[in-house]
């Protein structure tokens, strides 16, 4: 059975929303203006500079920390 699971992260345009699949992770929505975020899929580490968001998944367990 796939877990999914979202986590909206807030950055100063607004909240970019993070999806965990299986282990793995990418933005699946952003107000930044070129949605380059979200055209790297399933990265790691995920970032959006415009929104100035930096995520690395360290395990399927979830996130240990948000840096901004």
């Amino acid at each position: 059975m796939m877990k999914v699971i979202s986590y909206k992260i807030p950055g100063p345009l607004g909240e970019t929303t993070v999806q965990v699949k299986n282990g793995r992770a990418r933005i699946v929505e952003s107000p930044c203006p070129n949605k380059i975020c979200i055209r790297q899929g399933f990265a790691k580490p995920l970032v959006c500079l415009p929104n100035k968001i930096i995520v690395d998944v360290e395990d399927s367990e979830g996130f240990d920390a948000v840096a901004r």
